[in-house]
């Protein structure tokens, strides 16, 4: 606080100085993430490159992947940056645990609906099949936009985790899931 705006007002007050071009431009000086969220920035005057404060606000996150460090979170200002979710969240470990569920059923009644077909009556397993079906295809639209570490920064830019999730999972996950939509549809035919 005070030791910025100390070397604020000596900067600022040597404009009339041949000293002053000297100083290193804008695009040379980077903020650390490990200040406080919101600080006075200095710019650099066109006229004679002195210093000078502003009230320009920062925001805590790093738009440029290249100047991210550890801890730091990346994001963009596209509309769909509210609908990415962060690999940390409460909302992640609820959707998982969910997840876990879906899975469990699929494992256990998939084996005892074709060991055991008068266990249940058929409508009751099509409309759980449809369920987990259902619980699948959103997460395959969840996992493209969920947030993601990279070199111990938190990506969370929709581009990026999209194309991480393309790149990785959603091959598989597509062949899965148009496999059960398969057997579901071919199943309510009969």
């Amino acid at each position: 606080g005070d030791e910025l705006e100390a070397k604020s007002s000596k900067l600022s007050s040597c404009r009339s100085q041949p000293s002053c071009r000297s100083l290193p431009s804008m695009q040379s000086l980077t903020i650390l993430p490990v200040w406080v969220a919101e600080v006075n920035v200095l710019e650099v005057s066109s006229s004679c490159r002195a210093f000078c404060s502003s009230d320009f606000k920062i925001q805590s996150m790093i738009s440029l992947s290249r100047s991210a460090r550890g801890g730091d979170l990346i994001m963009d200002e596209s509309i769909l940056q509210r609908l990415v979710f962060s690999p940390t969240s409460r909302y992640r470990m609820v959707w998982e645990s969910a997840g876990l569920l879906a899975m469990l059923l699929d494992l256990l009644l998939v084996p005892l609906e074709e060991a055991f077909p008068t266990l249940w009556p058929h409508d009751t397993l099509t409309k759980i099949h449809i369920v987990t079906a259902t619980f699948w295809t959103l997460d395959m639209c969840r996992n493209s936009l969920q947030g993601y570490y990279s070199k111990n920064v938190q990506e969370m830019r929709p581009r990026k985790t999209a194309l991480k999730y393309f790149r990785t999972w959603f091959a598989f996950d597509a062949l899965a899931i148009a496999t059960d939509w398969i057997f579901i549809t071919v199943d309510n035919r009969e």
